[in-house]
């Protein structure tokens, strides 16, 4: 049965349906999670859509499931260079190639990373003070950049890259790049992807306004009026109000009536 459902993914995949492939994979999977191809096959359709951290994921568990099945370290690895996660990318290819040395497609994509590396090293960024920015601070104020551009795309790389190498004494900086990301997925109307990014910052900060103003916009999008104007509501109270805040909180209460 579980192959069955690999076949017609495999079929969706060829005829470029890769939303319908992640969904025949997935029901493979939840019959079946042991077999390594599911999860490459659905990293591969992850990977299609631009699905990065979702292809990140599933190639990580190949890695897991068939350690010795080289084209897991390869998807993880094509996923992370886009995402600009050079450094994780190259351990990876590393591990990849001690278990296939010679592996062609391996070695290609390590000379490639090995340049990104190195391209990204003489981008040093300095703070106001002189001194030399961490890497996830010098990664946001490239997403900022970007961001002004009107690079969203771009942008969403950047704060990734950003809040991955966040490191404990990074916590704002976490924070203010998942706040910015969720920005940029509200600019391509991802409401799925505003509400888990504005939800980080949430725990982090019960208080950050404008995570809770963010989320109650994608919560209206996305008809959960209910969610949306309690985000509204302690947005308000938080902050004192404003004329967004007031505006969707009548248009929510309007709403929550009617359901």
């Amino acid at each position: 049965m579980a192959s069955e459902h690999k076949q017609q993914g495999n079929k969706y995949y060829s005829q470029g349906d890769y939303i319908n492939a992640i969904e025949c994979y997935t029901k493979a999977i939840a019959l079946k999670n042991d077999d390594h191809t599911f999860f490459s096959n659905r990293a591969a359709a992850h990977f299609a859509l631009g699905n990065f951290e979702q292809s990140i994921e599933d190639a990580r568990q190949c890695m897991i499931i068939a350690p010795n099945w080289v084209k897991g370290y390869y998807r993880a690895a094509l996923s992370m260079k886009e995402l600009l996660l050079f450094e994780e990318a190259s351990d990876v290819l590393q591990k990849g190639l001690r278990v296939e040395a010679g592996n062609r497609d391996l070695k290609t994509l390590q000379v490639e990373i090995t340049k990104e590396l190195n391209a990204m090293k003489s981008k040093t960024r300095k703070g106001p003070d002189g001194k030399l920015l961490s890497p996830a601070a010098s990664a946001k104020e490239e997403g900022n950049e970007q961001f002004k551009a009107g690079m969203h795309d771009v942008a969403i790389r950047w704060y990734t890259r950003a809040i991955v190498l966040s490191k404990e004494e990074d916590r704002e900086i976490k924070i203010a790049s998942l706040s910015n990301r969720a920005t940029c997925y509200a600019q391509h109307h991802n409401y799925k992807k505003v509400i888990e990014d504005t939800t980080r910052v949430l725990e982090m900060d019960p208080k950050h306004v404008k995570a809770l103003i963010r989320r109650g916009l994608a919560y209206e999008a996305t008809e959960k009026y209910k969610l949306g104007l309690e985000d509204m509501r302690e947005a308000q109270a938080v902050s004192g109000g404003s004329p967004v805040i007031s505006q969707a909180i009548s248009r929510l209460t309007h709403n929550v009536r009617y359901l």
